[in-house]
Formats: structure tokens, sequence, C-alpha cells
């Protein structure tokens, strides 16, 4: 497929470069039951770092409970993938997940 754009377009436009891209970063919701023993859920960011801290190329940011809604409980957690390298981040996320 070939796309013609005129440059005003273009200067009009923001254009993002992944490509150049050093680090990635990745936040993910893990939910659970209300009903969880609240001592579960309290190991759960613990677990999370543990497992992120195992994969190469990867630094671990932060995982917090970080909702309570009337369905479920929420623990968000962030890290970041270290290398612009598009498929060693997605190996990394799969690993993870």
């Amino acid at each position: 497929e070939q796309i013609v754009v005129a440059n005003a377009e273009l200067l009009k436009a923001r254009i993002r470069n992944y490509q150049r891209q050093a680090e990635r970063r990745v936040q993910f919701t893990l939910t659970f039951p209300l009903d969880t023993p609240p001592a579960a859920v309290a190991r759960v960011p613990a677990v999370v770092r543990a497992v992120v801290e195992a994969e190469p190329d990867v630094r671990f940011d932060r995982s917090h409970l970080a909702a309570v809604t009337d369905q479920a409980l929420a623990v968000e957690s962030v890290y970041v993938v270290t290398t612009a390298d598009y498929a060693r981040h997605m190996d990394a996320q799969q690993h993870i997940l």
C-alpha cells in the first residue's frame, strides 16, 4: 500500500517513531473477586515483583492494590523493558503474564 501525504499535512500531525524508543513501559492490571482473602491480595505485589525481576532486560517499577469496585479488587503493576527490541518486549510480556 502506498500512501501519499502532503508536507503541509505532515507538519500538522504528531509523528511517533517507536523504533527509536530506548525503553518500553508496560502497565497491567490483575483483578480478583471481592471475596479473595485480604492476606492473599496483600501477597500479590511481592509475587508480581518476583516474576518481573526474574525476567532479563526488565526493571520492576511498582505493584499496588489500585482499586476496589463493586465487582473486583484490582492490582495495578508496572515494569519497564530496558531494550528497544520489540520482540524482546513481547517475549518478556508473555513470560510475565
